[in-house]
């Protein structure tokens, strides 16, 4: 069972489906360009100014995100479980560090 103010519930799920051989993790993603992030679509200055704190220095393609869902839900990823996977250019590896 989830426990309340678990921060990181998808790993109690992990475990708890674990013996079920079911595969639970998290996709982390930073910007993508969706209709979420319409206005960086539609103005390449706006866009070029959001991605100045990734290190990679773009915004991710909604297909790259797709990528790592099919691999997580395939039989490749069968051992994989209770992670959290960031797709983000590297932003979350930077925080803190004056990127």
């Amino acid at each position: 069972m989830l426990q309340r103010g678990d921060p990181q519930p998808h790993r109690t799920l992990a475990l708890e489906l674990a013996p079920h051989k079911i595969n639970v993790n998290n996709i982390g993603p930073g910007m993508v360009l969706t209709p979420f992030n319409q206005e960086a679509i539609d103005d390449p200055e706006f866009r070029e100014q959001q991605v100045q704190s990734i290190p990679w220095k773009r915004a991710a393609l909604p297909a790259e995100i797709g990528r790592l869902a099919v691999f997580l839900a395939s039989n490749e990823a069968d051992y994989v479980t209770g992670s959290t996977y960031y797709m983000d250019g590297g932003l979350m590896q930077s925080a803190g560090q004056g990127a």
